[in-house]
C-alpha cells in the first residue's frame, strides 16, 4: 500500500508518476476521505473524552448516594453520539483504504516507460531455454490414478 504521508505531501508528484503505469490518481477523491476521516477521528475522541470525563462525575455522585439522572441522560447521548460517530469513522476508514490499496507502487525512476511490457527493455540473457521431451501432465495425472486405483485392490 502507499504511504499516505507522500500522497499527503505532494499528490501531483505522485500521480505524475503514477501516469508511467497508466494509472489516473483520483486525488480529491483522496484529500475528500482524508478530511472527512481527521474530521471523524477528532470528533471521535472529544466524545470519548466527555463521556469519560461525565462517567467519572457520574461515579464520583453514586460512590456518595447520590444519583443525578439529568448526567446520567448526557452520558447515554453522548454514548450514541459516539457509537454513530465511529460508524462514520469506519466507513471513511474503509473507503480511504479501498482507496490505498487500488493505487500501485510508484515505478522507480530508472524504470523506462511504456504501455504495455512490450516496451520493456531486455537488460540480460541466461542460458538457452531447454525444452524437454518429458511427459504432459495428463499423462502423470492417469498414471497417478491408475497407480492408487491398483493400490486399493490389494
Amino acid at each position: 500500500m502507499i504511504d499516505t504521508n507522500l500522497l499527503k505531501s505532494d499528490p501531483q508528484v505522485v500521480a505524475e508518476k503514477l501516469k508511467s503505469k497508466n494509472y489516473d490518481l483520483d486525488i480529491s477523491a483522496f484529500e475528500i476521505l482524508e478530511s472527512d476521516r481527521k474530521k471523524f477521528q477528532t470528533e471521535t475522541e472529544d466524545l470519548q473524552a466527555q463521556r469519560n470525563t461525565l462517567s467519572k462525575e457520574y461515579g464520583l455522585l453514586k460512590k456518595e448516594g447520590k444519583d443525578n439522572t439529568a448526567l446520567n441522560k448526557k452520558i447515554e447521548s453522548i454514548k450514541k453520539d459516539l457509537d454513530q460517530c465511529s460508524e462514520k469513522l469506519a466507513f471513511c476508514k474503509s473507503g480511504l483504504t479501498d482507496l490505498l490499496l487500488d493505487i500501485p507502487n510508484i515505478p522507480d525512476s530508472s524504470v523506462p516507460h511504456g504501455a504495455n511490457e512490450d516496451a520493456n527493455v531486455k537488460i540480460r540473457d541466461f542460458g538457452e531455454p531447454i525444452i524437454s521431451g518429458g511427459k504432459d501432465h495428463l499423462d502423470i495425472t492417469s498414471l497417478i490414478e491408475y497407480c492408487n486405483s491398483f493400490l486399493l485392490l490389494k
